[in-house]
């Protein structure tokens, strides 16, 4: 393993992703018909961005794409076209998120789009060929990390259950905290910003009929305009129940205010971050497996992933967890700093607590319209829990270097 004095190996790459204009946006489709946007343009590309680790034992990548969700289906494609060309990088080591933006391509197979569609395939090769680079590119490092807390976000399940929210006020629980990894060349300029927030990136709504990546992208390109030399990745948290308190709007003023500001923290923290002085990587994953709420003769196989870079735990969750969730598992992790990262190889819906299903509406209810495979209500009750359970367990066992069976 690395120790005091050695360093990773860091590779990064991006690549566009964006549709052709005229395709079919995810999220907010229009009317009782529920028929899907289609773009009229683009305000700013999707992109697809990898970041692989390496140190003496293991090889890890994460990949951040401007997507609203990304399905197993996807997961799997590209893992097979990676693990083709880079044994060394197992498939379940290549971990591959989505930001969740609202004004993305139609990946979620609800709005009209298949897995089989020329374009999805095509995407599928961007992303395969952007991780890829990341390994090819990497060069000797050194990690850092620094955190704060800012203030963007409110609960909107207390406002739907009848409470009262003025927009722009905060509301229920939230996690507003910010995390940031700085990842060095030798010569100390940095290679890759990594940072984790927790909001759904919709500020714009379904008024939009423009591309874009939302706030995550304006954070991103704030970030790398201070920092030419590196490349920004955002990693979203367990934003099931929690949106900018600003949002759903037609114009993009609010995501670029909430982009800035948010950017601005990063760069702040970026210049300030610590030296991680035992960088080495340690990694367990895990299938859990649950019936499927909307169809019981299929099953839900949803992949649990945990990452430790020194004393950072970062666990990796196919779906929308709810924040209490997130709370938890990072008062349960400390000392160690505990990230959660959402919408994670794969996509099985909202994942609310035990309370939730007692109080009910949407992200708990039952939808009974969408695809069994990719409903956003597919995970049955106690499943926010067993999740929470295994990966609590998870992370201990690797932060005590037990061995995982």
């Amino acid at each position: 393993m690395c120790g005091k004095n050695e360093k990773l190996m860091v590779g990064v790459a991006e690549k566009e992703i964006t549709p052709p204009i005229g395709s079919l946006m995810a999220a907010f489709p229009l009317g009782p018909e529920r028929i899907p946007r289609r773009a009229k343009g683009v305000h700013d590309p999707l992109k697809a961005k990898a970041i692989v680790i390496s140190d003496v034992k293991e090889n890890i990548c994460l990949c951040s794409c401007d997507l609203t969700m990304i399905h197993k289906i996807d997961v799997k494609r590209i893992r097979s076209l990676v693990n083709k060309q880079i044994p060394e990088l197992p498939e379940d080591h290549i971990i591959i998120a989505a930001t969740h933006t609202h004004s993305s391509a139609e990946t979620c197979y609800l709005f009209g789009n298949t897995p089989n569609d020329p374009w999805v395939k095509n995407m599928d090769n961007k992303i395969a060929e952007t991780i890829i680079k990341a390994f090819k590119n990497r060069v000797s490092a050194t990690a850092s990390f620094g955190k704060s807390q800012i203030e963007l976000t409110f609960n909107r399940r207390i406002s739907n259950q009848g409470g009262s929210h003025k927009e722009g006020e905060p509301i229920g629980p939230v996690d507003s905290e910010l995390i940031v990894i700085r990842f060095n060349r030798e010569d100390k300029t940095p290679i890759v910003i990594l940072f984790n927030y927790t909001a759904h990136a919709l500020t714009v709504g379904p008024g939009n009929f423009l591309y874009t990546a939302d706030y995550p992208g304006v954070a991103s390109s704030f970030v790398e305009k201070m920092f030419p030399e590196a490349t920004a990745l955002f990693f979203n948290g367990a934003a099931g129940n929690v949106n900018p308190r600003k949002c759903m709007r037609k114009d993009f003023k609010i995501m670029d205010e909430m982009g800035q500001r948010l950017g601005e923290e990063v760069i702040r923290i970026a210049k300030g971050v610590k030296r991680i002085n035992n960088p080495s990587i340690k990694f367990s994953s895990i299938i859990l497996e649950f019936p499927n709420r909307v169809d019981p003769s299929q099953k839900v196989k949803a992949e649990l992933s945990c990452l430790a870079l020194g004393d950072i735990i970062m666990c990796f969750i196919p779906g929308e967890l709810f924040v209490e969730f997130q709370l938890e598992f990072k008062r349960k992790m400390k000392p160690h700093i505990g990230m959660i990262i959402g919408y994670a190889n794969g996509w099985h819906g909202y994942i609310p607590t035990w309370k939730d299903y007692e109080i009910g509406g949407y992200g708990v209810d039952l939808y009974t319209d969408d695809p069994p495979e990719y409903s956003r209500t597919s995970l049955p009750k106690g499943a926010g829990e067993k999740i929470m359970d295994k990966i609590l367990s998870l992370s201990h066992d690797i932060m005590t270097k037990r061995r995982v069976p």
